[in-house]
């Protein structure tokens, strides 16, 4: 008793939940636990480790969701097609969400009915299927049932031949035929996931997912099960460069029964350099398109045989390539599957029949590492190939100069003085050049040159000058495609001319740039001098009264159109064209929109839309009517490829949103993993639409985060029932406390036990009382010599001294201030010193006597002036290297004399 005594103990007496598997009293669910009031002893020691145990975040075991727990299928054959009946039972032990593929992508396959429970369900066509979302309460089940038909001319081989579908697997399951008979002769044989299953009582076992039943012989049945009884695996691989083709492939024999000495291949389209390699190969023959291969030794397991090959890809801008065939004999069933990648400028579009598109994250870990590079299509067989091919494109660009001006326009402004203000527009389509050759005529000063609405920095020919002829190089973009052709982009030049003053009768000849590109259409357009009226008829010397050509350049609004309007049309076609450059497609549409509510059409807006509806998918039915040559498939290829490039940061934000989505969903924050997921699926969706339609990466990616959002959903969910429910059972047990042990302090005084009745805790000390503070006097911000003005005056009688004025000024503005007590002012001596000294004078620039730059007026700045007579040519054709000359004739009118009163 002695030590007990002497020992320190910290006594808690605090109302505590119980429950069993709860030693330390604490429980998320109050209501799934008894109350009870206790008194615990316990040493310090002891609670410090408790209460850690307590605090260590233990591992959050999560109950399965939902899963099928079996899956009967029915196949049915008639003289409309196959039917298909299956139904799923689906059970689960926490309440979540089941979304997936019912069933797999079938040619002509046609959904009747799904059911849930008896009701009606909704199912959503993908690349990968049809699928299904349904939600299930905790510890519940329930029947889901699948009735779907392929018609008999979506068969291949009739409702006799093969039959391959994609189900959902379960744990277990059966499939059974209907009641028609088989054909004469012939059994019926089915292979599940690559293995062979055995009628028994009217029915196969089997649960997987990939089924493939066929009817054979009986006695090739009879002679299977007597024989060697293997599987093979295929896996090939297309490289395609732009002179060959270069081939790998690798097969496997899985032997379920019985040994192998010798294996051989029906082969089709290898090359002549065929090589033939692997650890148990003794020896090939190749006879035809079949290689029979000799083993070292009979295999019982597996054998692993390695093909190499390559092929010339022929020339031409169209060439149709027949895919290679690679059949294992010695085989009951074979998987196969295929990648292709380029490594050139050649186009692949695959036209593979009997193939399934799938993604690489689908293929198995043997089918994949057979190509050079990066897959751009992966593919699976459906076991029926009916003649599969590649459509090879070459893109061949159009023979032409490397670029061409569409329409020079030119305004114009002149002066009697003989000078003349010029801005001239060129609607430029550049291939492949780098720069634009500008001459400009003689005694002519360039002011500022826009590539793009960007103001640009030309370079100036060695040799050229004002007092002959300057020549310029334009840095210019290239041109950006579109599934109409190559849109044009704007280049706009300000110079200015000196001539000869205007006499009375004036006749001249007004020269214009020399360009380095041909142009199809000029416009120019004069102001004549004012009090000067035009003499040159309409249809001489190219004149007219309307341009009647090039209107693109005013996007179609006429010349009526001011120039607000045609500033704001171009300032939506910029704000498109970035858009589109910044894989923004819903800007872009929207201000094509708005153009289109203006009135405003051009080529460039309609090449710019027919890019829009490429990628949004408006424009994948196009590439198939009978007018639309290789050509346009390649270049639409092509625009998407560009877009693809333009996406890599959206890429790597899609990696980092989902990564952050998982790791708030780990800390059990589902709301904000919630939204991660939302904007991830909008960065995924727009990703998927710049994809081949042969490619289902970004699509395989989407049904995964649509399937991790309705999880975190559904997490989410159950969090929120859980916290209303330990809200509502709070509120029903008023009589509970809860003792919060953060507010412990074990570094207090302990409780000594001296007596049967233990002792009592010194009162704590009282605490000092607050020291009174002087109340603060609230002053007011002292004025610096900066905070007012200050000025050297001469002597003058008149003129008030500086003193005055800077006193003045500090009186003012206390008493703008307001009243109140405020520190004594400084001494008025050194006020008047600081007031009367004369500033230093800077330091002298010691770049002052270096010649400045030249300062010119930007494109962005010179407005031609609208005064004078307005004279209107066009010009069609001009030659590169050919300045437009314009010709001018006008007369000086005598000024009206104002009569006098």
């Amino acid at each position: 008793m002695a030590q007990f005594f002497s020992t320190a103990a910290l006594i808690l007496t605090a109302s505590v939940v119980l429950a069993p598997g709860d030693p330390v009293g604490i429980s998320d669910d109050p209501a799934q636990t008894d109350l009870e009031l206790r008194q615990v002893s316990l040493e310090l020691a002891r609670w410090e480790a408790l209460r850690a145990l307590a605090e260590t975040e233990q591992p959050i075991v999560t109950a399965p969701g939902p899963w099928a727990a079996d899956r009967q299928v029915l196949i049915e054959r008639s003289a409309a097609g196959v039917r298909v009946h299956v139904t799923w039972k689906l059970e689960t032990i926490e309440a979540g969400w089941w979304t997936g593929p019912l069933i797999g992508p079938v040619t002509g396959l046609r959904v009747e009915s799904v059911t849930w429970r008896g009701r009606e369900l909704g199912v959503t066509h993908t690349p990968a299927g049809q699928d299904v979302a349904l939600e299930m309460t905790a510890r519940s089940r329930g029947e889901l049932k699948l009735v779907a038909l392929v018609p008999a001319d979506q068969l291949s081989g009739g409702v006799n031949g093969n039959f391959n579908v994609w189900l959902m697997p379960a744990v277990r399951g059966e499939l059974r035929l209907g009641t028609t008979d088989a054909p004469v002769g012939r059994v019926p044989e089915l292979v599940a996931d690559g293995q062979a299953r055995r009628l028994i009582n009217d029915r196969f076992w089997a649960s997987e997912a990939h089924l493939g039943l066929s009817f054979v012989e009986a006695e090739q049945a009879t002679d299977t099960l007597q024989g060697p009884l293997a599987v093979a695996q295929a896996a090939v691989g297309l490289t395609f460069g732009d002179g060959e083709v270069r081939g790998r492939a690798r097969v496997s024999w899985l032997v379920r029964r019985g040994q192998l000495d010798a294996v051989s291949i029906n082969t089709a389209g290898l090359g002549r350099d065929l090589e033939v390699a692997g650890p148990n190969v003794h020896k090939w023959v190749r006879n035809g398109e079949r290689v029979d291969i000799e083993l070292k030794d009979a295999a019982s397991g597996r054998v692993d045989v390695d093909l190499r090959w390559t092929q010339t890809v022929p020339g031409g801008a169209e060439v149709e390539f027949a895919a290679p065939r690679i059949t294992p004999q010695q085989t009951y069933r074979t998987e196969t599957f295929m990648q292709i990648a380029r490594d050139g400028e050649l186009e692949v579009l695959p036209k593979l029949s009997g193939w399934s598109a799938v993604a690489r994250a689908e293929l198995p870990d043997w089918a994949s590492g057979h190509i050079q590079g990066t897959a751009t299509a992966s593919f699976r067989s459906d076991g029926a190939d009916r003649g599969a091919s590649f459509e090879l494109l070459r893109f061949v660009p159009l023979s032409g100069p490397p670029v061409v001006v569409d329409v020079a326009a030119y305004e114009i402004a002149t002066t009697d003085e003989g000078r003349s203000l010029v801005q001239a527009r060129y609607d430029v389509r550049n291939e492949r050049a780098s720069h634009l050759r500008v001459q400009l005529p003689a005694d002519s000063h360039l002011l500022g040159v826009r590539v793009n609405g960007e103001t640009a920095t030309p370079s100036r020919e060695p040799g050229s000058t004002a007092a002959s002829t300057e020549a310029w190089r334009i840095p210019i973009v290239r041109s950006l495609e579109s599934v109409k052709g190559i849109l044009s982009f704007p280049v706009e030049v300000i110079f200015i001319s000196e001539s000869d003053s205007w006499a009375k009768k004036e006749s001249r000849e007004l020269q214009l740039p020399t360009l380095d590109a041909p142009v199809a259409v000029s416009r120019v357009r004069v102001y004549l001098p004012p009090r000067y009226d035009n003499r040159v008829a309409v249809g001489d010397f190219h004149r007219v009264n309307d341009f009647s050509e090039g209107e693109g350049i005013t996007y179609g609004l006429g010349v009526g159109a001011g120039a607000a309007e045609l500033g704001r049309a171009d300032e939506l076609y910029r704000e498109a064209l970035s858009g589109w450059m910044a894989n923004d497609f819903q800007r872009a549409q929207a201000s094509l929109d708005e153009l289109g509510l203006l009135g405003a059409s051009s080529a460039n807006i309609e090449g710019l839309q027919a890019n829009l509806d490429l990628v949004q998918g408006r424009g994948e039915d196009k590439d198939d009517e009978p007018g639309n040559s290789a050509q346009s498939a390649v270049v639409s290829r092509r625009i998407k490829d560009q877009a693809k490039m333009r996406a890599a940061d959206d890429k790597i934000a899609l990696l980092e949103k989902t990564r952050e989505a998982e790791q708030l969903e780990a800390q059990g924050q589902y709301g904000e993993a919630e939204q991660k997921l939302a904007e991830a699926q909008q960065l995924g969706d727009q990703l998927a639409m710049l994809e081949q339609s042969e490619s289902k990466e970004q699509a395989v990616y989407n049904q995964r985060l649509s399937s991790s959002s309705a999880r975190v959903a559904s997490k989410k969910k159950r969090k929120v029932s859980r916290e209303a429910e330990a809200t509502k059972s709070a509120k029903a047990a008023p009589s509970v406390r809860t003792y919060d042990f953060e507010d412990d302090d074990v570094d207090g005084n302990l409780l000594v036990i001296d007596s049967e009745d233990g002792g009592e805790l010194t009162p704590p000390p009282p605490p000092p009382e607050p020291a009174s503070t002087p109340e603060e006097e609230e002053e007011l911000p002292l004025l610096e010599p900066d905070d007012f003005d200050m000025s050297v005056v001469e002597n003058d009688a008149n003129a008030p001294s500086p003193v005055a004025k800077a006193r003045g000024s500090r009186r003012s503005s206390l008493q703008e201030l307001g009243g109140g007590k405020h520190k004594a002012p400084r001494p008025v001596e050194s006020r008047d010193e600081r007031a009367a000294l004369v500033p230093a004078s800077p330091a002298p620039d010691p770049n002052a006597a270096l010649a400045g730059p030249v300062a010119t007026a930007s494109a962005v700045s010179v407005h031609v002036p609208a005064v004078g007579e307005a004279v209107l040519y066009q010009h069609m054709l001009l030659p590169e290297g050919t300045a437009l000359t314009v010709h001018l004739e006008a007369r000086r009118h005598k000024r009206s004399k104002r009569k006098s009163k």
